[in-house]
């Protein structure tokens, strides 16, 4: 069973009222996705427990961030946990769908960096509970729409950072010429495991270097430890490191 509430070092979320709870995708992604070290405006689609915003507005101080989710319960949640983070006024967040929010609320070419851990199943089964099922599943926000949100919403120099199975980032490779792969980091559990997540930034302009495939093992297979690029890469954040 998931905590009640997951402490980071800087701030904590109680998640009791969320269908998706805090997890390992999650802290990847809020650690890696890239983002402007000058004031920029950062868009978290699906914010949850609010914790990829509240890591963005921890890596870049200057930053302002909107946080976006469809659940009234887990938007009230994260709320709280960003009114009692050190993070308070940088990261606003508002219960609406990204459907609502393009329609409604945002501007074309507002966002510097669009950062998402998005619902990916489309033809497992799902969970008798519907809350989970919205978190986990693609009818509220199939990722062809999150792509093409992202080209309105996004500045030109804009990037759409994203955690994806490996068969739904090939697809979206193979299949979204209007995006340009800037960054890739594939996640093995350990060394011995086959990869089964990419995070993954695009942008609207062509990169101005070649994309490097990087690869990151979350636990070493011998000591079954946390590895050290895993440690590097989430130590601003996880208590036990």
């Amino acid at each position: 069973m998931a905590k009640t509430v997951f402490h980071c070092k800087q701030f904590s979320l109680h998640q009791d009222q969320c269908a998706m709870k805090v997890n390992t995708d999650g802290l990847l992604l809020g650690a890696w996705a890239p983002a402007s070290i000058l004031p920029c405006r950062i868009l978290d689609v699906g914010t949850g427990t609010g914790l990829i915003a509240l890591m963005m507005a921890q890596r870049f101080p200057k930053a302002r961030i909107t946080a976006i989710e469809l659940d009234p319960l887990a938007a009230q949640q994260a709320a709280i946990n960003v009114a009692t983070s050190p993070f308070a006024d940088k990261v606003k967040v508002q219960a609406i769908s990204l459907q609502d929010y393009l329609l409604f609320a945002a501007q074309p070419n507002s966002f510097d960096t669009i950062v998402s851990n998005p619902p990916f199943f489309t033809r497992s089964l799902k969970s008798p509970h519907p809350k989970r099922n919205l978190a986990r599943h693609t009818d509220t926000l199939p990722l062809p729409f999150l792509l093409e949100a992202a080209q309105t919403l996004l500045k030109p120099h804009g990037q759409l950072a994203l955690v994806l199975p490996i068969s739904e980032a090939t697809l979206l490779l193979n299949n979204a010429p209007q995006w340009h792969l800037h960054q890739l980091l594939y996640i093995q559990e350990n060394e011995q495991k086959t990869p089964h997540r990419i995070l993954l930034s695009l942008g609207k302009q062509t990169p101005p270097q070649t994309p490097q495939l990087n690869l990151l093992s979350i636990r070493d297979s011998q000591t079954q430890l946390h590895s050290a690029e895993y440690r590097q890469l989430t130590q601003d954040f996880h208590t036990i490191f």
